[in-house]
């Protein structure tokens, strides 16, 4: 099912790793890997699934990076859930692992002012094995079209704004628990007010796991058995609102390789294909500044006592 591709040195048991699924990725790689490696990982397992835009080749260059190949149907895999499931048990076991999109950018609270190590020596001495994160969807601040972004750049710097009402918040028994699990942007320029049959985006995700032989991704990082999730949460502040968005929907829609024949997609392109200079900034929308914002505005939860922001509790 999966070539690897290149080199996996043997992994020391305090690793910290990453796994992802890929396909046509070259606008964002570069700062994703850059992002990462800064905050700490020491080694990406990527899937390739039929590059044709040179990311394949891209990735291969990278010396921390291990590189598998699937020309499998992406559709057939559960949307890359059988691949991930396979990286993470063969390789994963006992280790902190990452499992994001390439366009999700994971924070935490006061990640500014301490390291990602300490953070995680924090979740085992609460005896926590997972941290939920929902996607907050990052916008420009005019045409989504004429975003302008740049391979390499920090995506803050083109699309640096989000949406802070609006979302549907998890219950008292969800991990989410009041967090967001459905709205933001996408759901208000997408699905508000249009009748569909079906829900917009779940938000909720849970990227960053100690993973074990009992876990198991069961709808990608959307739903996850076998984990105790931590008080403390974090953020994916997710970049898909970039200049290639209408491109990106429109070529999904045909290729119908994701969750429920792309149906998502195809909401995506029936606005974008009417609306060419779609914007998704509107007079509720604000500007991000760092964790402690997110924390305030309740997008990010921190338990009593939490200390991780430099001089003491958020």
């Amino acid at each position: 099912m999966l070539t690897r591709l290149n080199a996996l040195p043997p992994l020391a048991p305090d690793d910290i790793l990453l796994v992802a699924c890929l396909r046509n990725e070259m606008l964002r790689l570069p700062w994703f890997l850059h992002y990462y490696r800064r905050l700490g990982i020491d080694r990406f397992l990527i899937v390739d699934n039929g590059s044709d835009d040179g990311s394949r080749a891209f990735i291969l260059e990278q010396e921390d990076v291990t590189v598998f190949h699937t020309e499998q149907s992406y559709a057939d895999s559960g949307c890359g859930i059988d691949w991930q499931n396979a990286l993470l048990r063969d390789h994963a076991v006992g280790h902190w692992t990452f499992v994001v999109d390439v366009d999700e950018i994971f924070v935490f609270p006061g990640c500014e002012a301490t390291g990602l190590r300490r953070f995680l020596t924090y979740l085992d001495g609460k005896k926590a094995t997972a941290v939920v994160a929902p996607m907050i969807d990052m916008y420009p601040g005019g045409a989504i079209a004429e975003a302008g972004y740049r391979a390499g750049q920090d995506p803050l710097e083109v699309a640096p704004f989000f949406d802070v009402e609006g979302y549907q918040l998890g219950g008292a028994r969800s991990e989410a628990r009041g967090l967001p699990v459905r709205g933001g942007p996408r759901h208000r320029l997408f699905w508000e007010g249009r009748g569909r049959d079906f829900p917009s985006p779940v938000l909720r995700k849970t990227p960053l796991l100690r993973w074990s032989a009992t876990s198991e991704l069961i709808a990608s990082t959307h739903k996850v058995k076998g984990c105790s999730w931590a008080e403390v949460s974090g953020v994916l502040l997710h970049f898909k609102l970039l200049q290639d968005f209408a491109a990106s929907a429109r070529e999904e829609t045909a290729r119908a390789q994701h969750f429920a024949d792309a149906r998502q997609y195809r909401a995506y392109d029936e606005v974008i294909s009417k609306r060419e200079a779609l914007t998704a900034y509107y007079e509720g929308s604000v500007r991000f500044r760092n964790t402690e914002q997110l924390c305030q505005l309740g997008l990010m939860r921190v338990p009593p006592a939490y200390s991780l922001l430099g001089n003491g509790v958020l």
